[in-house]
């Protein structure tokens, strides 16, 4: 048995290094194409680039001398005219013929000036016209001569309406194309009709692959001007193919360049991973000769661990005789038993953590009155889900007396048992305030001076640490009044039970409006020392709703990442506004739930209170 397992490591040993070069073998193969690939492609492409730049030197050289001869030659007198021109053609290399013709306003052509070969018969002008058509310059193949092309170029002259048509013949050998012997590298001048300059012949019956061309003439007639056309593949071989159009002139330079270096350089490299793999095959058996006892005796050991930690004794461990990978196993085996130790210690006080924020989140929901309150003048419903076990909002009524109620609501920032402890000080301190209202000892009709006093106590308590935006309310009844205080909390909306209600503003265009402060209070509780708030009054009319909530509400998000806001309140209030208040809170968290990219999971405390001020006699009914 003991000679069948270890014939397996050892079978396995071999396969996997051969399985390893293998893998490195084809990946870096595939890389080593794909980069030679980039840099045959990118210098193929600068080189077509710098080609095309020589050309383009090269003919606005001639055109920018032609435009200087054309000028001298008018201002000449006739005689020294065929001097100037074989001055022009001697001065430039490869420069064999020129012709001048000028065109009047009606069209008609005299020749000026013309110097050609005495083997061929000068070329009419109106033939120069004709290949011309309607262009400013052309380059075309030479009717006459193969090794020669033209360069028909039309120049307005100075001071008049008439036009000049110049005719430049010249050798091909002057442009500085790369096509060498052995064909592994070509160039093609193509015209505006793709046709080359050298062979005479078009792009289409050099290149015998449709499909290449035709997406090679639709990439050169863009507007990208140069760049890398694609892979073409041929019986001949395979080629990288890239153009430059001539800036200002009707050429394409198309370069081909045999892509066989490739294959050849990846032939090597296959060749010299062979002899490697053949080299790692032979010291893979020789180690795995060497360490095979060894492996075999400390897998043992290991196993005999492994048995005794099964029943439940944590406390074995293994000697660590060695550095390499089996004494790291077996130091690892120490590990793994020091941590499921831990690990069952941390359960246990996890345990013991979750018990005390299970009791902390009871507590706290002593805080909140019912879900459903009402009295002879209010009817109040709310919603309240906190975004983990504990949370930072909280709302609370206290009945003062005298037909008077005080509501607030606040949102601590962030959430959780920090949060919480913030609602904890703002319950504790609001439900003192109210009790000593109701004895007298702090001013009654004063919703800003409850915000003072709990931004003094937060702010001395937390300095700045943990702040929380909170919004007072005081509804008096009996003037039909309601007196709020903001300090950074979402505005609460006002919703008059007739829709053209004074109090939304002439023609209003919803049924609802914003209790904004006159006087901008400072900024959220706890976060500076010396905060400044002020009161604003409405008045209240029977069957008036009020809408309180925290900002869990507007930033909602779906799936998209997009915020609920105050977009959605609008259409929503606009279908609803006139519900009563128990439907109104349903209908908002169902669109709202509807809307949430987790449903009924939010990412923040929510909480939502609607108010409504009824008339006596109607809730006595």
């Amino acid at each position: 048995m003991r000679q069948s397992f270890g014939a397996k490591i050892f079978l396995f040993t071999i396969v996997l290094v051969l399985m390893v070069v293998g893998s490195i073998t084809f990946k870096n193969s595939q890389a080593l194409r794909e980069n030679l690939d980039r840099q045959y492609q990118s210098s193929l492409i600068d080189g077509t680039q710098l080609l095309g730049e020589k050309i383009f030197s090269l003919l606005t050289r001639w055109d920018n001398r032609l435009s200087f001869l054309v000028q001298a030659v008018q201002n000449a007198p006739e005689k020294n005219r065929s001097d100037l021109i074989d001055a022009f053609l001697v001065s430039e290399e490869g420069a064999q013929s020129l012709q001048i013709f000028r065109l009047n306003q009606n069209n008609e052509m005299t020749t000026l000036v013309e110097r050609v070969s005495p083997e061929h018969q000068p070329i009419p002008g109106a033939n120069w016209k004709k290949a011309l058509g309607g262009n400013e310059v052309r380059i075309m193949s030479h009717p006459q001569i193969t090794e020669q092309a033209v360069m028909i170029r039309r120049l307005a002259i100075r001071g008049t309406q008439d036009m000049v048509l110049v005719v430049l013949g010249f050798e091909l050998r002057v442009l500085p194309l790369a096509t060498s012997e052995d064909r592994k590298v070509q160039s093609f001048l193509l015209d505006e009709s793709f046709r080359d300059l050298i062979t005479r012949k078009t792009y289409r019956s050099l290149v015998l692959v449709k499909s290449f061309v035709n997406k090679a003439q639709k990439l050169m007639q863009g507007d990208l001007g140069a760049g890398y056309l694609g892979e073409l593949k041929t019986s001949q071989g395979t080629y990288f193919v890239a153009y430059h159009h001539i800036p200002g002139y009707p050429l394409q330079l198309v370069t081909h360049q045999d892509s066989s270096a490739i294959d050849e350089a990846i032939r090597k490299f296959l060749w010299d991973m062979v002899r490697w793999t053949i080299l790692f095959v032979l010291i893979a058996i020789f180690f795995a000769s060497t360490i095979l006892r060894n492996l075999l005796s400390n897998l043992r050991e290991l196993y005999a661990a492994t048995q005794r930690l099964g029943s439940g004794d944590f406390q074995h461990t293994v000697s660590v005789r060695s550095q390499d990978e089996l004494g790291q196993l077996s130091a690892a085996f120490n590990l793994m038993t020091r941590k499921i130790v831990n690990l069952l210690a941390a359960e246990h006080e996890k345990a013991r953590l979750d018990q005390e924020l299970s009791v902390a989140q009871s507590v706290q929901n002593t805080f909140f009155k019912e879900n459903t309150f009402r009295n002879r003048h209010l009817l109040m419903t709310s919603f309240y889900q906190p975004a983990s076990e504990c949370g930072g909002d909280w709302w609370g009524h206290y009945p003062l007396g005298s037909n008077r109620e005080l509501i607030v609501i606040g949102d601590a920032t962030g959430h959780g048992v920090p949060a919480a402890l913030v609602t904890a000080i703002a319950y504790a301190s609001t439900h003192i305030l109210a009790e000593q209202i109701m004895a007298g000892a702090f001013p009654a009709n004063d919703p800003a001076e409850i915000l003072r006093s709990l931004n003094t106590l937060l702010y001395q308590t937390l300095r700045g640490k943990l702040c929380m935006s909170f919004l007072a309310l005081l509804i008096d009844s009996e003037k039909r009044t309601l007196t709020f205080s903001n300090a950074g909390h979402p505005y609460p909306v006002l919703i008059p039970a007739n829709a053209s209600d004074p109090r939304l503003g002439p023609k209003p265009k919803v049924p609802y409006r914003y209790l904004l402060q006159k006087r901008k209070s400072s900024c959220i509780l706890g976060l500076e020392k010396d905060s400044v708030f002020y009161n604003e009054t409405v008045n209240l009319v029977p069957g008036d709703k009020i809408i309180l909530h925290t900002d869990g509400l507007t930033e909602l998000e779906n799936a998209e990442g997009k915020q609920w806001g105050a977009r959605p309140m609008k259409l929503f209030l606009q279908a609803h506004a006139q519900e009563d208040p128990f439907t109104l809170c349903k209908s908002l968290m169902q669109d709202a739930i509807s809307f949430n990219k987790n449903a009924k999971v939010f990412d923040d405390d929510l909480t939502l209170l609607i108010i409504e001020f009824k008339q006596e006699e109607i809730m006595a009914a």
